[in-house]
């Protein structure tokens, strides 16, 4: 049984950690607000010492935009004021964002579709992604086809993140997404933003794999989708371990040779491998197929 005295100290630890995270967030808000670089810098750093985690870091921030956009909105605040806040939320995410990983764990795009400008999200998720072990690569709010492109040219993309802060129509962005689609594969796509906040319809609408109103959500589900196999890519390996090729795996199967190739990348990049062999080795020694 634990002494009443180490119960005290425990409870105590716990209420000052508590009281400096709380200081930390104020102190971040205030230095967002008046446009304090270093002293949002220092809050910002002690906030995710005190926390353990950047997302606390993040949250601070989101909310400061929103109480922002929705200031100016009502008349509260001015536009200048707002733009203020804004910029100094992009230079803390700037000054905060680490290297990208040399040897990270597959590539997320982020973007926004074409018409929507609001791109700062796609920075902070950048960060959250990257703090993570992944890649991260935002190509703002560029037009379909050049994103379609843009997400090719990555060895082992993982998933495409939509901001969807306007109003763009449904039909545009699934369109839209068919195209990405139509040059990279059946990659997952995962929608977040105000439009998903007022409409979680949104998800099936647009033919996307999730909807996240929270940043923590879509990171537990691309933590999910790197650490196992789903129904198809086990399909794909065991016609693989059979020792068959791109070509015959899709005949079995009834897919493209670009649906199979995209498959075994997410594969190799959930094994940690870099060819079919090691590939199999490693999900039979995980037990992810027999």
């Amino acid at each position: 049984m634990q002494p009443a005295s180490a119960t005290f100290a425990a409870s105590r630890l716990g209420t000052s950690a508590d009281l400096l995270t709380a200081a930390a967030e104020a102190e971040l808000a205030r230095a967002l607000v008046t446009d304090d670089e270093e002293r949002a810098a220092l809050a910002a750093e002690t906030l995710w010492r005190s926390t353990g985690s950047l997302g606390a870091v993040h949250r601070v921030v989101s909310r400061q935009l929103t109480a922002a956009g929705e200031g100016w909105t009502k008349g509260f605040i001015s536009l200048a004021v707002a733009q203020r806040i804004t910029i100094a939320a992009q230079r803390l995410l700037e000054r905060l964002r680490p290297l990208p990983p040399r040897q990270a764990r597959g590539t997320v795009v982020l973007a926004s579709p074409p018409g929507d400008g609001h791109t700062l999200a796609l920075h902070a998720v950048a960060h959250l992604v990257e703090d993570q072990g992944h890649r991260a690569v935002i190509g703002g709010s560029l037009p379909w086809e050049d994103l379609a492109e843009l997400a090719a040219e990555e060895e082992h993309l993982l998933v495409l993140g939509l901001s969807l802060h306007t109003d763009v129509g449904v039909a545009t962005v699934r369109r839209g997404i068919a195209v990405v689609r139509s040059v990279c594969g059946p990659i997952p796509v995962v929608i977040g933003g105000p439009q998903v906040q007022a409409n979680p319809a949104l998800v099936r609408l647009i033919g996307a794999d999730l909807g996240s109103t929270e940043s923590h959500d879509a990171l537990d589900q691309l933590s999910a989708w790197t650490s196992r196999l789903t129904d198809r890519e086990r399909e794909v390996l065991e016609c693989v371990s059979k020792g068959m090729t791109n070509v015959e795996v899709g005949v079995a199967l009834g897919l493209g040779a670009a649906t199979v190739k995209s498959h075994l990348d997410r594969i190799f990049i959930k094994t940690g491998t870099t060819h079919r062999a090691a590939a199999v080795a490693t999900a039979l020694r995980s037990g992810w197929f027999s």
